[in-house]
């Protein structure tokens, strides 16, 4: 049993990408354990500020003037970056600006 917490703990670690959820359910069966894995996306839509700052972005301004623009710290606008490269699963900022070009959220 320790083992397959080993296992459970390492998945869900490996397999989190919010906006997914993941729910493991343990069915237990006479002497086997069944995994189930269900996933729920939840739609997701860019505020007016996520907007502007992607779109600077891909304008071709850097981070360091973006951050100043927003009134915040090119280390507190990462962050940010982050946050967002998260919320729509994109791996680099560059797949993030196509993302929102594609889907015709920013001009």
């Amino acid at each position: 049993m320790f083992g397959l917490c080993i296992y459970l703990r390492d998945r869900c670690w490996q397999a989190y990408t919010p906006p997914v959820f993941l729910y493991w359910a343990v069915l237990l069966k006479k002497t086997k354990i069944m995994i189930t894995e269900v996933t729920t996306k939840i739609d997701v839509t860019p505020t007016e500020e996520e907007k502007q700052g992607v779109k600077a972005l891909a304008s071709g301004e850097k981070a360091v003037k973006i951050a100043e623009h927003f009134g915040m710290n090119r280390n507190t606008f990462a962050y940010h970056l982050r946050f967002l490269r998260a919320k729509f699963q994109c791996k680099n900022t560059n797949q993030l600006i196509s993302y929102f070009l594609r889907n015709n959220l920013i001009d």
